[in-house]
């Protein structure tokens, strides 16, 4: 598949969404997943415990290796699949980036660099006009800096106080 066309992110969509329909009766679990659970080229997934991550890793690593698409960048807070992992000599990370989040596997917390958001209004004093440019640099497509992003997104109030 070439990469840096504007439709490869497409083309990968479409693959994999294929490849889930040809093979959900073999790898019912992955097949189910892959589909609504896949971002951009990033797949991310839960289970309700070891056994079941375990099984999910197998049949998605199984599937995907029908095309011949393998994954990498590997991450878990599960101490079980690591140690598969370990043992099968998968490299997998310890803090990664989902969504934009940091996600710390280690002590299962995310968090992300508000500096990213706000880093060039520091050192001047705040404008009415920065307030909605910061708010909007905001990617939080799972909701969890809601408490944080809804202040910036008062603008009524805001704009009232001066």
């Amino acid at each position: 598949m070439p990469f840096g066309l504007t439709s490869s992110l497409f083309l990968l969509s479409a693959t994999i969404r294929e490849l889930a329909d040809m093979y959900k009766a073999e790898f019912p679990t992955a097949a189910a997943l892959v589909d609504n659970s896949t971002f951009m080229d990033d797949f991310a997934a839960g289970a309700e415990n070891d056994e079941c991550v375990t099984n999910l890793y197998y049949e998605l690593v199984h599937m995907m290796n029908q095309i011949r698409l393998p994954m990498t960048k590997w991450a878990t807070n599960s101490k079980h699949l690591k140690e598969v992992w370990r043992t099968g000599g998968v490299n997998f990370k310890e803090v990664t980036e989902t969504l934009v989040i940091d996600w710390y596997t280690e002590l299962d917390t995310f968090s992300m660099d508000h500096r990213d958001v706000i880093g060039e209004y520091v050192e001047d004093p705040t404008t009415k006009r920065q307030v909605p440019q910061a708010t909007a640099r905001f990617y939080d497509p799972l909701g969890l800096l809601s408490p944080v992003s809804v202040i910036g997104k008062l603008f009524q109030d805001t704009w009232c106080r001066g």
